[in-house]
């Protein structure tokens, strides 16, 4: 879901369909992928491929790997100078 503000009425929360979810998925590869190749390094992408190559490494169970995933990228983030 978005939250989207109303003005004086507050912030509404409205649902997105599976295909606006899917769309803005891939725009946001094609971005990463237009600043990859104009030289543009992503530290945020980076420790995020981490994490994720360490979570699909490790047998990390389903409750822990918010936990492990939120400690590992703030380590990543931090060996790559962010």
């Amino acid at each position: 879901y978005i939250e989207i503000d109303n003005g004086p009425a507050g912030t509404t929360s409205m649902a997105l369909s599976r295909q606006m979810v899917l769309f803005c998925v891939e725009r946001r590869k094609a971005w990463r992928m237009l600043q990859s190749r104009a030289g543009v390094r992503n530290i945020d992408y980076e420790a995020q491929k981490a994490v994720r190559a360490s979570l699909e490494a490790e047998e990390t169970p389903p409750a822990d790997r918010i936990a492990y995933a939120k400690e590992h990228f703030t380590q990543e983030l931090a060996k790559l100078g962010a």
